[in-house]
């Protein structure tokens, strides 16, 4: 037993600058790769990757993991001046510098915003020159960060003056410097990286990627050295759920030695790495939240539907490449063009694996699993042009209401012409159709609408089964006849109309045999049958008889199914289910 609590020494939720720099592992080939562009002069250096893989970490330990003495670094983080004018940020920019510099010589006087936004050729024909001075014969790198912050869906007007202005400013503001360099660092997934890519033509990129297996190990391991043990199988696990993302080693490292610590058994199993992971998922909530965020609708469903398309406790397919967007389709959504695409974007973003198969990091798939299944994510394909398609939707909703249910059926078929997933739509047309007796129509809708929400949409989808069933044996369609109600059974095993109506089809298919029976113009079946005394029925009447049952079944069923199924939570209620 340790006399003292130790310290968890694995770090979550911040970077990591020089003052632990003890816990930044790994990235040398980055460091070296940066070194070299500097040493040849190079004046613009872009990194990218993707969220939570290290990017700032990686910046703010440049300064002491790049040997030229002949640079002074200066980080700025671009993250809090979304809101702020151009010439705001390079007042901010300003003071970094000199406060990253430790300049304090009253002479370097600081430009003033307003001025700036006036004329923003001040800061380098003002200021830098006076800092260029201080500095000697050393350069200045400014590494910048979180230059997606800047492109906002909520910006404003300013703001968008400023994404539009930045990076030209920046180009030119290079161009004009000799002794000015930048080091700028981007998500793997931001809109940003092409723009950057555009600006400076022939910049030098290279991605901050997921660690190796031996720097995944040493993450692992030394942090906690002399503290935990870790056996290979367990060292293993851990990589088999991060993939070698720092973010998410550091995330079960922290979680494994939280509960070591409480048990106070300092010999970690992959048993222990199993059992911490839950407290690992809730842990990175955050950070999982943030990745996910920057998908769009299209790319949250299709993440998803990867997900649960490699969990083996519920799906036993083969791998395939079209397997998760055949999944979709057994819950009733439509493949659509964002959503083939999607899989392209989550593979560009780095969140799908080389073969666009799989999820790139195990533990992101086992949260989405516990946190976004995937019938319930497909529901936010509802939301897709909602401001172009909630008006109809609303239009439609008030037509039926009016009893214009025919009107209100045009409308809601146009919302699904611009949204085929767009299933309340999808739900209102398959009880209007069958309140109409479109009956054909009620089973398509219904099918689909099935597949989507099994418990709303079950009674709906038998009760338009067993009356087009019962339509088709008016029509003397008894082969497709008994498919509906054998639908019926697949759904409802113990639906006593359904199995009635499949004997009595049987029965009558039986009576109808050519070889026993003989068919007179009356309609009546040949007496060789039943002898020549038995009354037959007439073909006619024995139709309605056998169709009469399902009817009277399936309108007790319409009241008994509006006043007993209740709206699911959060769904709102359409005609009066």
């Amino acid at each position: 037993m340790m006399s003292t609590v130790p310290r968890n020494p694995y770090i979550i939720g911040r970077p990591i600058d020089d003052n632990d720099q003890y816990l930044f592992w790994g990235r040398q080939s980055l460091f070296w790769f940066i070194e070299d562009n500097l040493r040849n002069k190079t004046k613009v250096i872009i990194l990218y990757g993707q969220r939570r893989i290290g990017k700032s970490s990686l910046l703010r330990n440049i300064p002491t993991s790049v040997n030229l003495d002949s640079f002074s670094f200066v980080p700025f983080d671009l993250e809090s001046y979304s809101h702020k004018s151009l010439g705001e940020l390079l007042e901010e920019l300003a003071t970094e510098i000199l406060d990253g510099l430790e300049l304090d010589s009253p002479e370097i006087l600081l430009p003033e915003p307003t001025a700036l936004d006036t004329d923003p050729s001040l800061f380098y024909k003002q200021f830098l020159p006076q800092v260029y001075q201080s500095l000697g014969n050393r350069n200045l790198a400014l590494l910048l960060d979180e230059f997606e912050t800047l492109n906002t869906p909520d910006k404003t007007k300013d703001n968008h003056r400023l994404y539009q202005h930045l990076f030209p400013y920046l180009k030119s503001l290079v161009a004009k410097q000799d002794n000015l360099y930048l080091i700028l660092c981007v998500g793997q997934e931001s809109k940003d990286l092409p723009d950057l890519l555009g600006i400076f033509k022939g910049a030098p990129t290279t991605e901050i990627g997921l660690l190796d297996q031996q720097t995944t190990q040493e993450l692992i391991t030394k942090p906690a050295a002399g503290l935990l043990t870790y056996e290979p199988a367990a060292i293993q696990a851990i990589y088999n759920l991060s993939a070698g993302h720092p973010y998410f080693t550091q995330v079960l490292c922290f979680a494994i030695f939280s509960r070591a610590r409480d048990l106070e058994q300092w010999h970690i199993t992959p048993e222990d790495v199993e059992n911490s992971l839950d407290q690992a998922l809730e842990n990175a909530s955050a950070g999982l939240a943030w990745i996910r965020a920057g998908l769009s609708i299209p790319e949250r469903v299709v993440f998803s539907a990867f997900a649960e398309a490699d969990n083996p406790v519920k799906n036993n397919y083969k791998n395939s490449l079209n397997q998760p967007l055949t999944l979709l389709e057994k819950y009733g959504v439509i493949q659509t063009t964002a959503l083939t695409k999607a899989v392209d974007q989550l593979a560009k973003r780095g969140l799908l694996d080389k073969t666009k198969q799989k999820i790139t990091i195990e533990l992101i798939r086992s949260w989405l699993i516990k946190r976004y299944p995937l019938q319930q994510e497909i529901l936010e394909l509802e939301k897709l042009g909602q401001e172009q398609i909630n008006p109809i939707y609303q239009q439609a909703t008030t037509q039926y209401q009016k009893g214009e249910i025919t009107k209100a059926l045009g409308l809601y078929e146009r919302v699904v012409d611009l949204n085929p997933n767009h299933f309340s739509a999808v739900f209102a047309l398959a009880e209007s159709y069958l309140e109409l007796g479109e009956f054909q129509k009620a089973v398509s809708y219904y099918q689909r609408a099935y597949k989507v929400d099994k418990i709303r949409n079950k009674d709906g989808l038998v009760r338009s089964l067993l009356n087009y069933g019962n339509q088709l044996i008016y029509q003397e369609a008894f082969t497709t006849a008994t498919e509906q109600f054998q639908q019926v059974l697949e759904i409802s095993p113990e639906n006593l109309a359904a199995r009635e109506k499949l004997l009595e089809i049987e029965n009558y298919s039986n009576n109808s045999d050519p070889l026993l029976n003989k068919s007179y113009p009356s309609g009546m079946i040949s007496e060789d049958r039943y002898g020549s005394n038995a009354k037959i029925p007439s073909q006619g009447n024995w139709l309605g008889k056998l169709a009469l049952g399902v009817v009277i079944i399936s309108l007790v069923g319409v009241g008994y199914y509006n006043l007993s199924t209740p709206c699911p939570t959060g769904a709102q209620k359409v005609f009066g289910i």
